[in-house]
């Protein structure tokens, strides 16, 4: 394929400085908003707006040679030149099988072959002790690049006859921006070769620019969502719950969406003018519109490689069989391609039951569309036809239809699991005639929306207006775009609305976990549960793998037959999040003590769960050692000869868990004071604690506990999600009722009793406010003396606060930070 200069292909000096002042702009959103930071993004940004500038102002034959220049530059920068240069090598091996001459089939063998080799390397099957672990990073980084884009390009190299440069070829699988990108849009290879600098290359500058801010818009779409919109399954207690969970779970797709437009944005830039990969996807009018609307490079990688050869086989049976086989060979070819693309990135296969039961209806409703559209007449005229009312009204009711079954759809799909997702849906059934009535009522005013924006369509244009790329109008509107999004980000602007959008922006403008994903991710922590693929799957977070013994599973505690349901197991010593765990005869990770308290000690009982515990750090670093440690050195021999701190810690332990230590254990060791560690996290772990001790049918101790479970009128044969949805309305008064049980039982030994809280790290201190506060000032009315330690970690950075960086724990760091708070204020 031969590169023409032309005058076309070039921009002028002030245009240069236009699209230069935009993309500083775009990337500016990019870092205020952190946008994918965990993936890497900001740190090619660097390149984006250098490589920019020198590619445009290159003689247009140079042009594919820099691109694949710092293409390949961006994987070593990323990956390091041991596996950045491994996996280049790697990739040229693919390539070159490609082009060998001998049959398809033959090569077909040989990259399966190829693939099988390095599916067993990244199961760790077969190691490579000659180059280090492959399974992670360099495999997984070389699938995002070729698990899909090596059938395309074989097929384009069968069946192809125009000749390609050997620097686009390279460059269209190691593209520049593809290691920040977890989920890479499927492009065809013809269409990647077709498009370069088909248009003037200030068009395609600026649709670039305009895409890479619509990508980052979507993300900033989806943080909202995420973080305001999503709540978990146990919490939905009516008609309104399931429909937020639904529309939620849909929502969250703008972040597949935005991802792929911000990548498709980065390589117009360079001069690849290629289509949208998605189109107003929420719009569907049926089943069939939105296989054509959601990732259209997927739905041309499947047409092209499975559905038109299916059909061209299996027409001698008759087209109506023809299409309704291959529509749904297609999309369960899909379903197991998303566990292909699965097993690549996250090391194991998906394909359980709710996987396949969504992409099997998916697949029928597909094919019942394809066959009645299939079957329907189709008027001679090709003219768009004029509106009227009648149209516009039923193609708005059957989008409006279709967001409904898509939304309720993809709720089933990317649940926990199918009894979760059931759980949902049935407390719907706890609303009256009145609340769907409001329903009907919404779904109707949506399909009138419809009608107007049709209409509005119909007489200014606005879709043809908003798809021009020429002219001032779209560099007003990205500059102007961007500019509201970087003033809005600014303390004084946003600081004007109050606290709520001070908190709001800190939550959009981070890539930190909802309370849901938080919560859940905990409990898979300590109680043995990995966080569920269908969780990583609806969300695509990219987060660092932790090693596989970095959770001890099944070591370190050991079961009991109390409301406490489990207990560290005495004088045990092992590994836990890589730092050392000792406990002493009596089952707490701390110092050796005799139940009987020396003469002329202070004693302290802190009750609490993983924070207090010290997961994560050394046992001499942990919060209570250093305040004992600092007690003693600095007051020993003052009033007393020593100070004891007993730390009754366990990972998970909720409130009543703690009133019950107290209660049964704590007791014994005489204190002179107790204290209570809150970590903000003690309503959703009550509520969960409850429902897994009944469930299990542990005793539950305490009359109230009791009551709880009676008037929330569940029973064992409902599932965790049910119950726990039946209990979630109490959780504040199991809050209150254990801070004044902990007070009362305190208050007649005698006791001093302290309420400290633990600000989570990966919170501002705003966000930590907003938890602790109430929780503070609800404790203070229950006896407690309750400490602040506002700001306790200043301005440091978050990260640098985490015991790793897929654990966010407090680490030595915020732990020395805790005891020098707690000792100045006490």
């Amino acid at each position: 394929m031969k590169i023409e200069n032309r005058s076309s292909d070039y921009i002028k000096p002030y245009q240069l400085f236009i699209f230069t002042a935009q993309l500083a702009l775009i990337l500016a959103v990019a870092h205020i908003f952190k946008i994918e930071e965990n993936n890497g993004i900001l740190k090619l940004t660097p390149l984006l707006f250098g490589g920019f500038i020198v590619h445009a102002l290159l003689p247009l034959r140079l042009r594919p040679a820099f691109f694949l220049l710092i293409s390949l530059y961006s994987i070593v920068m990323f990956l390091g030149l041991k596996h950045g240069g491994g996996m280049i090598v790697l990739g040229l091996g693919l390539i070159g099988i490609c082009h060998i001459p001998i049959r398809l089939w033959a090569r077909v063998v040989l990259l399966l072959a190829a693939a099988a080799f390095l599916a067993l390397v990244r199961s760790e099957t077969i190691a490579t002790p000659w180059w280090g672990s492959l399974s992670s990073p360099v495999i997984p980084m070389l699938s995002i690049m070729f698990m899909f884009r090596i059938a395309l390009y074989l097929h384009a190299t069968e069946f192809s006859k125009q000749k390609v440069p050997i620097t686009r070829r390279l460059s269209y699988f190691y593209l520049l921006p593809s290691l920040c990108f977890p989920l890479c849009p499927v492009m065809d290879f013809n269409n990647y070769c077709r498009t370069y600098y088909d248009k003037p290359a200030a068009e395609i500058y600026q649709k670039g620019m305009r895409w890479m801010l619509r990508g980052m818009f979507h993300l900033i779409l989806y943080r909202l969502v995420y973080h305001y919109m999503t709540p978990m399954a146990n919490e939905v207690q009516d008609l309104g719950g399931t429909v937020q969970f639904a529309v939620a779970s849909y929502l969250l797709y703008l972040r597949v969406s935005g991802l792929f437009h911000l990548f498709i944005g980065i390589l117009c830039l360079f001069g690849y003018n290629l289509p949208e990969t998605h189109r107003l996807y929420y719009f569907a009018s049926s089943f069939t519109d939105f296989w054509r609307r959601i990732n259209i490079y997927w739905k041309d990688f499947m047409m092209t490689l499975v559905y038109y050869p299916i059909v061209m086989r299996v027409r001698r049976y008759g087209m109506t069989t023809a299409i309704a086989v291959a529509s749904v060979v297609t999309l369960v070819l899909s379903w197991i391609l998303h566990s292909y693309q699965f097993f690549w990135l996250r090391g194991q296969f998906h394909l359980g039951l709710q996987d396949a039961l969504f992409w099997s209806i998916l697949g029928v409703c597909v094919a019942i569309n394809a066959l009645m559209e299939y079957k329907t007449v189709r008027p001679a005229s090709l003219k768009q036809p004029k509106f009227s009312l009648k149209s516009a009204t039923l193609l708005s009711a059957k989008t409006v239809l279709m967001l409904t079954t898509m939304t309720t759809l993809w709720s089933f799909w990317t649940a926990d699991s199918i009894p979760s997702w059931w759980s949902v849906m049935k407390a719907a059934g706890n609303s009256g005639p009145l609340e769907f009535l409001i329903l009907g009522l919404a779904l109707l005013g949506l399909v009138g929306v419809g009608v107007v924006i049709q209409l509005a369509n119909e007489r200014f244009s606005v879709g043809a207006h908003m798809e021009s790329y020429t002219g001032r109008w779209p560099v007003v509107a990205t500059v102007g775009f961007a500019i509201i999004l970087i003033a809005i980000a600014q303390p004084r602007v946003h600081g004007q609305f109050g606290t709520p959008a001070e908190e709001m922006f800190a939550l959009v403008a981070s890539e930190q976990m909802n309370l849901r994903d938080e919560n859940e991710m905990t409990r898979g922590y300590y109680e043995d549960i990995l966080v569920n693929e269908n969780m990583a799957k609806a969300r695509f977070i990219n987060l660092p793998t932790p090693p596989a013994d970095w959770v001890v599973k099944g070591g370190a505690t050991r079961p009991i037959e109390t409301m406490l349901l489990r207990e560290l197991k005495p004088l045990w010593t092992g590994t836990l999040r890589g730092a050392e765990v000792r406990t002493n005869q009596w089952g707490m990770r701390d110092l050796e003590y005799q139940k009987e308290k020396p003469e002329g000690t202070f004693r302290v009982v802190i009750l609490g769960a993983s924070h207090l515990m010290g997961a994560g750090v050394n046992q001499e670093e942990d919060f209570e050692s250093l305040i004992e440690k600092r007690l003693n050195e600095e007051n020993s021999g003052a009033l007393y000869a020593n100070f004891e701190v007993l730390n009754f810690g366990l990972g998970s332990r909720s409130l009543p868990q703690s009133l019950h230590v107290l209660k049964t254990m704590a007791r014994q060791f005489d204190p002179d004071m107790v204290m209570y560690v809150e970590d903000s996290k003690q309503q959703w772990r009550a509520v969960e604690h409850l429902s897994t001790a009944f469930r299990r049918g542990s005793p539950l101790e305490y009359a109230y506990l009791e009551s709880m479970v009676e008037k929330a009128q569940v029973n064992k044969e409902m599932s965790q999600e049910d119950i726990m949805r039946r209990l979630a309305p109490y959780g504040v008064d199991l809050v209150e009722w254990s801070y004044a049980e902990i007070a009362k039982d305190c208050q007649e030994q005698g006791l001093p009793l302290v309420w400290f809280p633990m600000p989570r790290t990966q919170q501002t201190d705003r966000q930590n406010r907003a938890v602790l506060d109430p929780l503070a000032k609800l404790a203070e009315e229950n006896g407690f003396m309750v400490l602040n330690i506002d700001g306790v970690y200043g301005n440091r950075k978050r990260e640098k606060l985490f015991i790793a960086p897929w654990d966010n724990h407090p680490n030595e760091i915020a732990h020395q930070l805790l005891a020098d708070a707690f000792y100045e204020d006490m």
